[in-house]
């Protein structure tokens, strides 16, 4: 319900990102929240993923929030969990790793 909460206090957020946080664990919870960037990126527009990877939507992005949340308790938990489950500090660790080696390999061909 954390997830679900967060979105319903955007009304008093200074942008529609600002404090923006998702507590994806094993815990199952869909999101629910608006469409823009940060919910955008791990949910993805329609739910399934921010790249598109799920055949299930793990929670649903609406400017109506009460619409959002509809959609989102729809989805089945344990696919939720699922993906939540890769999102952790190794996984973030291994992301930031492989971002910085990218940019140094081609920082070094620029050089070459």
């Amino acid at each position: 319900m954390a997830t679900l909460a967060f979105a319903k206090r955007r009304q008093s957020c200074a942008t529609w990102t600002a404090g923006f946080a998702i507590v994806f664990d094993a815990s199952g919870l869909p999101v629910a929240g608006y469409p823009v960037q940060g919910p955008i990126d791990i949910v993805g527009t329609d739910g399934h993923g921010g790249r598109g990877e799920l055949h299930q939507p793990v929670g649903a992005l609406d400017e109506n929030l009460d619409v959002a949340i509809g959609r989102a308790l729809l989805c089945n938990r344990q696919d939720c969990a699922r993906y939540g489950r890769g999102f952790n500090w190794d996984a973030a660790t291994d992301q930031f790793v492989a971002a910085l080696a990218a940019a140094m390999a081609n920082e070094e061909l620029i050089a070459a």
